[in-house]
């Protein structure tokens, strides 16, 4: 019991012999009337101590219990909340790992698009140097051609000269013997 409890309860216990002697219809004037008041006084006394020792000895055992269950609630809460932490730091684990995936998708994505242009550009580039070898390849065949053929017919109009020549020469050779 508290300290201010103790002294309550003497309080009591004396208001309670006061109004057994106020209250009595005669009072006990001989030694041992007061000797047996004394008695009785004592006896209840006695009592209401160990009333007193026994609801002290109830209140600890009740203080002792409600200590125990604030333990064992506590100890089931501070459980439940390191499971809830768990379990709460496999699921931001879980969405790091989509969102890192996610990440690399996007980059992927945006440098995709990001390459078109310059595939684009490249593409075009190509398709210039790609036109530029077409020309080549068909003009340097077309103009070996085109020499082969003046080649061709300045050999041919020189055969024809010459044998026109030799024809002339045959002529005045032949028309002179």
């Amino acid at each position: 019991m508290t300290s201010f409890q103790e002294p309550f309860a003497w309080l009591i216990v004396l208001l309670a012999c006061l109004c057994s002697f106020g209250c009595a219809e005669k009072p006990n004037e001989t030694i041992r009337g007061l000797q047996e008041e004394n008695k009785v006084l004592r006896e209840k006394i006695g009592i209401i101590e160990a009333n007193k020792k026994e609801a002290g000895t109830e209140s600890q055992s009740t203080i002792e219990g409600l200590k125990r269950n604030h333990e064992d609630s506590l100890t089931r809460e501070r459980e439940l909340h390191r499971s809830q932490v768990a379990q709460l730091e496999k699921v931001i684990a879980s969405l790091r790992l989509d969102f890192g995936a996610t990440q690399r998708e996007k980059l992927a994505l945006q440098e995709m698009v990001e390459r078109e242009p310059r595939i684009n550009e490249a593409h075009d580039s190509r398709k210039g140097a790609d036109i530029l070898v077409l020309i080549v390849l068909l003009g340097v065949p077309l103009i070996v051609l085109v020499y082969v053929t003046f080649r061709y017919r300045t050999v041919s109009d020189r055969l024809n000269l010459l044998t026109m020549q030799q024809a002339g020469e045959l002529r005045r050779i032949g028309g002179d013997a």
